[in-house]
């Protein structure tokens, strides 16, 4: 059946949602099939009560089956259900009271059977969370301590369980299943009867906290692995964003807000290392970097630690000097109150001399690298993660400096010090193998770089898997490093399998994507395919524009090779427009 559209209004003219409705044949067709009954006097009844919804109309004819009431005793039960604090007028469009009453009817429904705390708890959960859907693996990780009751959680339940939960809930409308089963989703109208009714009880701020203590212990955990699962990383921001907006709804609780706080630095965090959302990254740091100098102070950790995420992001985006700002403001208040030899204030001296170098002001930041790693090879040890990863960092501020011999040295040690405290395999190895074989290319030593980029390559397929960030970067600087050495065709080959991979792992505008498909379109160019290069270029300088903006690096690297190709093709004129000089 295809039930037709139609825009409610509120009392007050304004104009609503667009609103599924059935017609009357449809509506009776509906229930005399999901009910078994052929009252058509009664069905019609129920359903101009019901305003038509096929949402209110899947309920009834659900409850009404599962126990085997006729319509007119339905209707009585609807009747009697006290809704009028419910379902209030809104802007976005008001439906029917009668609605609420049939879903409040449901969810008495699957509270009186098998499970029925678990089932209200589902509802509950589910309610403050993303219209979209919510994942099952969530469900089965709430349910094994405990999902949120009205007067807190229920006894925990395994995975069968839940997933048996899950089921009656399917069949009593109140959820949905995604096609492959791997999510469900409630209708927002659900969502926002179980809120209000939770909030007339006096209940939705318990329910909020105990879906901010499972969205934060899933960001702890997630936050080791999230490189292997990026769709778990975006579907949990997205959860602790549309718990954050649910929260709005409670009344003022101080340590539901500052739970709040932190799930809205977990999902800045997130965002800032999947990095393809860096507007959205930024529009959520400056709002909790706001709340938290307000609630919390300026100089407090938390606060510094969002002011440090937030100038990360606006790394991202090309906001080079906002950036250095925040960075330089973030360090100033390390120093001053945790002292200059904290680790914590060592990591931001670190990330100040990152965002110089970004900014081509390699002497400053090579300056502070060096004072970093001197501080924490003495408070902290030669053999410190932290130590390593600035030693790391140094290595390619010197190759960047043109001071290749030292470079070597440095990641030569760093790949060493590495493999002995860390073993072969560990990620950081990895991508200190991998900065030491680009030293090695820079320096023409092309034999030594091209077998280091083989073996980091196919040890990071074997440790990481194909598709992980990480073997993609790899796998592009071997091809880049196959260019160098001529060998165009193959280099040609291993691009667009690497630009394929990113576009579908990490999305088209993501950018490593974008480099990716620059570095394809120059190996282009290399192989005498210039109108396929300058496509290509075209395409990579809007999409860089568009997401890191006009004076990102890679943006003014991707302008300046597009003027190239021009040149090739005898475009002078389009070439001189980029405001490259030959």
């Amino acid at each position: 059946m295809n039930p037709r559209g139609q825009r409610q209004e509120d009392p007050d003219g304004h104009a609503g949602v667009p609103v599924e409705v059935f017609t009357e044949r449809e509506a009776l067709a509906y229930l005399a099939e999901r009910t078994g009954r052929k009252d058509d006097c009664g069905a019609r009844l129920l359903a101009e009560e019901l305003g038509w919804l096929p949402l209110a109309l899947a309920q009834a004819a659900a409850l009404i089956a599962d126990q085997h009431l006729d319509y007119g005793t339905y209707l009585d039960r609807l009747r009697g259900l006290p809704v009028s604090k419910l379902m209030v007028p809104v802007q976005a469009g008001q439906y029917p009271r009668s609605v609420a009453a049939a879903v409040l009817l449901s969810l008495d429904g699957v509270r009186a059977g098998e499970d029925g705390a678990a089932c209200e708890s589902v509802m509950n959960l589910l309610a403050v969370l993303s219209t979209a859907g919510v994942r099952r693996s969530l469900i089965h990780a709430a349910s094994r301590t405990g999902l949120p009751g009205r007067d807190g959680p229920v006894s925990a339940i395994t995975p069968d369980v839940a997933d048996r939960v899950l089921a009656r809930l399917s069949g009593a409308s109140l959820l949905t299943f995604s096609v492959d089963g791997s999510a469900v989703a409630s209708h927002p109208l659900v969502m926002r009867v179980i809120r209000e009714n939770l909030t007339a009880s006096g209940s939705l701020t318990g329910v909020c906290q105990a879906a901010a203590d499972l969205l934060d212990r899933l960001a702890e955990l997630l936050s080791q692995t999230w490189d292997r699962d990026r769709g778990a990383a975006r579907d949990l921001t997205e959860q602790m964003m549309a718990l954050v907006e649910s929260c709005t709804e409670c009344p003022a609780e101080s340590d539901l807000d500052r739970r709040i706080m932190g799930l809205r630095w977990w999902a800045l965090w997130f965002l800032i290392e999947l990095a393809d959302s860096p507007d959205q990254a930024i529009m959520i740091g400056k709002r909790l970097l706001a709340d938290q100098e307000q609630a919390l102070g300026p100089d407090d950790y938390d606060t510094l630690a969002t002011r440090n995420s937030l100038a990360i992001a606006y790394g991202h985006v090309g906001r080079t000097a906002d950036a250095i700002t925040m960075h330089e403001q973030t360090l100033a208040a390390m120093e001053r109150t945790s002292g200059p030899d904290h680790p914590d204030t060592l990591a931001a001296r670190g990330n100040l001399a990152i965002v110089y170098q970004e900014a081509g002001r390699l002497a400053e930041a090579i300056t502070l690298y060096e004072q970093t790693l001197a501080d924490e090879e003495r408070g902290l040890g030669r053999d410190h993660s932290s130590t390593l990863k600035s030693r790391n960092n140094l290595a390619v501020a010197y190759r960047e400096a043109g001071r290749t011999a030292e470079a070597i040295t440095m990641q030569e040690q760093t790949v060493a010090a590495r493999d002995r405290v860390l073993g072969r395999d560990h990620p950081d190895t990895l991508g200190s193998r991998g900065n030491l074989a680009i030293a090695y290319r820079d320096a023409g030593r092309m034999t030594e770089a091209i077998t280091m980029h083989e073996q980091t390559l196919a040890d990071e397929e074997r440790v990481l898997g194909r598709d992980h960030p990480s073997t993609l970067r790899s796998r592009g600087n071997l091809a880049d490093v196959y260019r160098d050495a001529g060998r165009t065709a193959e280099a040609i080959t291993m691009q667009e399998q690497t630009l394929a991979a990113m576009e579908r792992v990490l999305g088209r505008d993501h950018p490593s994507t974008l480099r990716s498909r620059g570095n394809l379109a120059d190996a282009y160019r290399d192989a005498g395919r210039t109108a396929e290069a300058i496509t290509m270029q075209e395409q990579t300088l809007a999409a860089m524009e568009r997401v890191l903006g006009p004076d990102h690096p890679d943006t003014l690297e991707s302008r300046g090779n597009l003027a190239g190709a021009y040149r090739d093709a005898g475009r002078t004129a389009e070439a001189k427009n980029k405001n490259v000089h030959p």
